[in-house]
């Protein structure tokens, strides 16, 4: 930060000094019969109408547009513009009008050249000041931006926050939900329930924090789901369950994908009917396609499904804008999921 400043004084010192400077080096060489001289006046008329023309650009960048036009005081500020050309350009006009510009050239030379010399006073002083609103106007835009930007961040970071938290809790109470169901059966497999819900209790606290995690965690996440699940369900329902690919150093939102392989379990089991369930999870170089396949059973105890669901669209709105595509088609009888993911 300290850098840039040093940088941006140089620049301008630079500028300036290229500014004060060059009409020197490029003005056109007098012919042989011009006399004018410039005297010290003339210098000194010049250095000082380039200070005050730096003054008004700092004034105009600095102070006028941040203090009138950007509050929306335009005549004020359309007057101390006036004011400014005033003092700047007319008055030193007027003060030098009984002076000559050269003591050997005459007169008439040095009128002529003193109203050439106003002119082109005038006409920089225009050009400063459009330079310097330029500037500052395209500046300020783009601090603004920056700070849109900004807000818009942690708006989005504090909506991903939140639905993160929707997720966990809805989460851990299907998974409880199922222990107690092995529990009332004294199944022998509860102790097995119990430690992959550890499991996945650790990865939920330890890992899921993070923007984004290993996506090997995140499908032994889903495996230890599945396991859970199969400890309970009668044998009408027939799981199918494919990975393909290697999941090492390859990340991914966590906890983005559970809430579509709960939906299956929920909606997609029956005690009395037969019920397919196909998950499929395939990484092909940095193309990660899920899908899931069931029927749709509706529960007497059923709650509205599409929450969970929506955050997770919301989710991947906000954190794979541009890098996925969700596609979700929902008949009378079949749920089907088909999402990939640029990752």
């Amino acid at each position: 930060m300290v850098k840039q400043k040093y940088y941006q004084i140089i620049i301008h010192l630079t500028a300036w000094f290229c500014f004060i400077s060059l009409p020197f080096y490029f003005s056109p060489k007098p012919p042989d019969n011009f006399h004018f001289q410039p005297d010290t006046y003339f210098y000194f008329s010049y250095i000082v109408t380039n200070i005050l023309l730096i003054g008004f650009y700092y004034l105009n960048s600095l102070a006028l547009i941040p203090k009138l036009l950007a509050r929306h005081k335009i005549l004020y500020y359309i007057i101390s513009i006036i004011i400014l050309f005033i003092l700047i350009v007319i008055l030193p006009e007027i003060l030098k009008s009984q002076h000559d510009f050269g003591e050997h050239g005459g007169h008439e030379h040095g009128h002529g050249h003193r109203h050439i010399f106003n002119a082109i006073v005038a006409l920089t002083f225009f050009f400063i000041f459009i330079i310097s609103s330029g500037i500052t106007i395209i500046n300020k835009w783009f601090e603004t931006e920056k700070n849109k930007n900004l807000i818009e961040k942690e708006k989005l970071n504090t909506e991903l926050t939140n639905l993160k938290a929707q997720i966990n809790p809805h989460f851990l109470f299907n998974v409880l939900n199922t222990i107690y169901a092995l529990a009332l059966k004294k199944s022998d497999t509860t102790p097995d329930a119990v430690m992959r819900l550890s499991k996945m209790l650790r990865y939920i606290v330890n890992e899921t924090q993070a923007d984004k995690v290993p996506l090997e965690n995140e499908i032994d996440c889903i495996n230890n789901y599945i396991d859970l699940q199969k400890m309970r369900l009668s044998d009408t329902v027939e799981i199918t369950y494919n990975t393909k690919g290697s999941f090492n150093d390859v990340q991914i939102a966590p906890l983005l994908l559970i809430t579509f392989v709960e939906n299956v379990f929920k909606h997609g089991i029956s005690t009395h009917e037969h019920s397919p369930i196909l998950i499929d999870i395939s990484l092909e170089g940095n193309l990660f396609s899920f899908t899931t396949n069931n029927k749709i059973f509706k529960h007497k105890e059923e709650v509205s499904a599409g929450i969970g669901i929506e955050n997770t669209r919301k989710r991947l709105q906000l954190i794979y804008p541009y890098n996925h595509i969700l596609n979700i088609i929902e008949t009378e009888n079949s749920f089907n999921v088909e999402l990939t993911i640029k990752l």
